[in-house]
C-alpha cells in the first residue's frame, strides 16, 4: 500500500481488529488498515499502537481541524509515547527502544511534550 515497507499484524492485533464491528464494513476496515501502513514506525504492529493511532485518527475527524500542524504531530506523538510507556510499564529503556530512539531523547521527547514521570 502506498509505497510503504511490509508491516505484520502481532495476534493479539489480530485479535482486536477481528473484535471491533465494522460499522462500515470492508471499506472502513481497509482505511483503518491504510492509516496503520502509513504511520506504524515499527514493522510488527501491536493491539496497543491501532488503539492509539485509530483512536487518535476517530478523534480528529470527528471535530473540526482548528490545530496547526505541528501541533497536531504533537498530539500524535504525546499519544505514541504514553501508550509506548504503558506497553513497557514505564521501562524507559525498553520504550526508547520501540521507538528506536536513544532514552535520552525520550527524555527531552517527554519533557517538550509535558509528559510527566512513568506513565503506566
Amino acid at each position: 500500500m502506498h509505497g510503504s515497507e511490509a508491516k505484520s499484524l502481532r495476534a493479539e492485533a489480530q485479535a482486536f481488529l477481528s473484535a471491533q464491528s465494522w460499522d462500515g464494513n470492508v471499506r472502513e476496515l481497509r482505511n483503518a488498515m491504510e492509516k496503520l501502513v502509513i504511520l506504524a514506525p515499527e514493522p510488527n504492529i501491536s493491539a496497543r499502537l491501532i488503539q492509539n493511532i485509530l483512536h487518535y485518527h476517530q478523534t480528529q475527524e470527528s471535530t473540526p481541524p482548528r490545530e496547526t500542524l505541528r501541533q497536531a504531530r504533537e498530539a500524535f506523538e504525546r499519544s505514541y509515547i504514553q501508550a509506548t510507556l504503558h506497553e513497557f510499564i514505564g521501562n524507559m529503556s525498553e520504550a526508547a527502544a520501540a521507538l528506536d530512539i536513544d532514552r535520552s531523547h525520550l527524555y527531552r521527547k517527554m519533557e517538550q511534550l509535558g509528559i510527566k514521570g512513568q506513565v503506566l
